[in-house]
């Protein structure tokens, strides 16, 4: 996650100020947004009512942070995540089979509620079905993995382990992910460093995620196991941060 002390675009410029006077339900958002970003529940604010003018200032003042995905229902179209420039501020939009924008909203929290309604309808127990000849390594790794989201409740640190080669050879890693199947998120967490990609397995609190050095290669291929990974949750201090500079923005272009 990052946290983007750069002036907005349209803000900095002459157009800012006109922009802003055209946009008074933008100006009254920003505190709002700011004072949500501070409390510990999540809050959101519908989009979907805003002009274009409105959007575009909007855009401008959250961009585009580093985290992106989409989850997946039962029914209906995926629900697109992105997180803003500004930490703890989640982009949440919903489009109809023929992509057109249905629902759109801003939240502010750790981590989007969306997100943890999809996961939190799986199954919580992996089944221990015995590996086949030439998976065996895998055995004992499922096990500490069914024990581990067993034993975790809300507010402890997540528990990880690493599934890659050489730690497991590929039958049985590819046994493992039979075992854990695919679940219903998928997002990815860029950054200079390099990246991370994370999928929900088909078992709740169970997650895939793997880093990636910069030229893409695979650095670390582990099993997450917690509410989310800790690669997603924006931390409170970095919120405030976050509510400290929409106030910045509205003092500057908004008093």
């Amino acid at each position: 996650m990052s946290f983007d002390h750069r002036p907005p675009v349209r803000l900095a410029s002459a157009e800012g100020a006109q922009l802003a006077a055209d946009c008074p339900r933008i100006a009254a958002l920003v505190p709002r947004l700011a004072q949500a970003l501070e409390e510990e529940s999540p809050e959101r604010f519908d989009l979907t009512a805003l002009t274009p003018t409105e959007r575009a200032l909007l855009d401008d003042i959250t961009g585009q942070g580093d985290v992106s995905g989409r989850l997946i229902g039962t029914e209906g179209p995926p629900v697109l995540i992105t997180e803003t420039v500004l930490t703890g501020l989640w982009r949440v939009r919903r489009d109809d089979p023929s992509g057109a924008t249905v629902a759109e909203t801003l939240e502010a929290g750790s981590v989007p509620t969306d997100l943890l309604a999809h996961v939190a309808r799986l199954p919580a127990e992996i089944p221990l079905e015995v590996a086949p000849e030439g998976a065996e390594a895998a055995q004992a790794l499922l096990t500490e993995i069914a024990a581990a989201a067993a034993r975790w409740r809300p507010g402890q640190p997540n528990y990880a382990v690493t599934v890659a080669p050489p730690v497991l050879p590929d039958p049985a890693e590819r046994w493992l992910w039979r075992q854990l199947g695919s679940g219903p998120a998928e997002l990815e967490v860029r950054g200079e460093g390099g990246g991370c990609r994370i999928v929900a397995t088909a078992i709740r609190g169970v997650w895939s995620v793997r880093y990636f050095n910069p030229a893409g290669g695979l650095q670390l291929d582990s099993i997450e196991i917690g509410a989310v990974p800790a690669a997603l949750q924006a931390a409170a201090e970095d919120r405030r941060d976050s509510a400290a500079r929409l106030r910045q923005i509205a003092a500057a272009y908004f008093a």
